[in-house]
């Protein structure tokens, strides 16, 4: 099945069986979608069962999907953590399953589900032949944007660039707090039709990630009082570990992106690289200016180091991060 058709559900396109894998946040939906069109009333769901992949044979899964349903026409069977996709699979279990999928029950929806498929697998190319494969891709960083502006949309609200930015920002661009926030956005807003930047600033909070981003910029910019204080601040509502960790990965990405940069790249280009939003990567490449690559290695190694001084008891993590940010003075 064409991932971009993938939720054009209905029931003339309905499959009775379905290999799903990829995006969480997208396997999510598309199961909801399916539920939209086999549960057709809260009557229904006596007919919608979601089963544990690790916890249940293949046999009883088959015989499930082979009993009569409850009233309505259709049972809608989820196994999620599939795990007959892998070569620990016995030869049976696969006859079974391959036999099942070429005469299937009319009387039920079965889906399986699972995070990554082999499709070098026979099974996995039965599926795909009979098109009841179902990869979804994640987004890539700079397509969010169109989604969060087509999920606005369809709310029937606008939002212009810089919120859109900034929403993706402060979320880290991870749609399932993106879904959140929209859905704040829209209590909030009542019945404002533009959502605006200053809407998003005032409504959505940052994440522990946005507060180290802005604990660099002031490293970088050698405030080392003021990046004191900030650190002390986040310590009040994140362990300084996982400070630690973020101020690492920041100065991973710092060098990353350096290194494009003094190869002549674009930031957008060198972002697409990383992996990361365009917008992201153009503050990125702004705190880059603040830094040699020789500092951000440096950087580097003294974060590695106190990690481990942290690890092994060496070193209080407050006192330990603290001389890390005095590092720059």
């Amino acid at each position: 099945m064409d991932k971009n058709t993938k939720f054009n559900i209905d029931e003339q396109n309905l499959r009775s069986v379905y290999l799903v894998s990829g995006d969480s946040y997208f396997k999510k939906e598309f199961i909801n979608k399916l539920k939209n069109v086999v549960i057709k009333t809260e009557f229904d769901m006596t007919n919608y069962e979601k089963l544990d992949g690790r916890e249940i044979s293949l046999s009883e899964v088959l015989q499930k999907a082979e009993s009569i349903p409850f009233f309505g026409d259709k049972r809608l069977l989820v196994v999620n953590n599939a795990p007959y996709f892998s070569e620990k699979v016995s030869d049976n279990e696969k006859n079974l399953l391959s036999n099942y999928i070429s005469n299937p029950s009319s009387s039920s929806v079965l889906v399986f589900v699972t995070d990554k498929i082999d499709k070098r697998q026979k099974l996995v190319k039965d599926f795909k032949s009979k098109d009841m494969l179902v990869e979804i891709s994640s987004l890539k960083p700079w397509e969010v944007d169109k989604w969060v502006k087509n999920k606005i949309s369809s709310k029937g609200k606008k939002i212009d660039s810089k919120a859109v930015s900034t929403l993706v920002e402060r979320t880290n661009g991870e749609l399932p707090m993106l879904e959140k926030e929209i859905e704040k956005l829209e209590v909030f807003l009542g019945f404002k039709e533009t959502i605006e930047y200053q809407d998003v600033v005032t409504i959505v909070s940052p994440t522990a990630e946005n507060n180290v981003f802005q604990l660099i910029d002031k490293i970088g910019e050698k405030k080392i009082i003021e990046s004191i204080s900030l650190f002390r601040e986040l310590a009040l509502h994140e362990p300084p570990v996982k400070i630690l960790f973020l101020v690492g990965r920041q100065f991973r990405l710092l060098m990353k992106m350096k290194s494009y940069l003094d190869d002549g790249l674009a930031s957008s280009e060198a972002s697409k690289r990383i992996k990361i939003h365009p917008f992201v990567g153009k503050k990125i490449s702004e705190q880059c200016k603040n830094f040699t690559y020789d500092e951000l290695s440096k950087a580097m190694k003294k974060v590695q180091e106190i990690d481990y001084k942290i690890k092994t008891g060496q070193l209080e993590p407050v006192f330990a991060i603290e001389r890390l940010i005095m590092f720059f003075a």
